[in-house]
């Protein structure tokens, strides 16, 4: 039996960049894959050069991406981090507290692959790391 999303999910995805290209039925795939939390502004979500065993998106707030001692990033609704330590098995790059009360879409390595075998989204996840990379070569000329 295939597996459906109502109209109103379906929204609520298609406004985050990284699921806005996906089809109804890839929306439906991508749905029930990883668990909503929230957390208090200033809570530390990861940490730079710890393992990473978690990905995340957020939905809603803000959150600040310190590395090497100074901000390089704000992340919003839609925006994701996380990805890097967990599909490449290194530590993790930078520390992300929370600046605002958030709420976060956490993903589990195995809901992480389940997400990325969605081309589009991958696609989008590739295009906004480099995006970042892009960014950060900015920051050091």
């Amino acid at each position: 039996m295939k597996r459906r999303v109502s109209g109103t999910r379906e929204r609520e995805l298609r406004a985050f960049p990284i699921f806005a290209a996906c089809s109804t039925e890839e929306l439906a795939d991508i749905d029930g894959q990883g668990t909503e939390i929230t957390v208090s502004a200033g809570e530390t979500l990861v940490r730079e050069g710890h393992p990473g065993r978690q990905s995340f998106i957020v939905v809603s707030g803000e959150a600040v991406v310190v590395a090497g001692g100074r901000e390089i990033a704000r992340l919003g609704p839609g925006e994701f981090f996380g990805e890097m330590a967990v599909l490449t098995l290194r530590p993790r790059s930078a520390t992300v507290r929370a600046a605002t009360n958030m709420r976060l879409l956490v993903l589990e390595p195995r809901e992480l692959g389940r997400v990325l075998r969605v081309t589009a989204v991958s696609r989008a996840m590739l295009s906004g790391v480099c995006d970042r990379l892009y960014k950060m070569e900015e920051q050091l000329v």
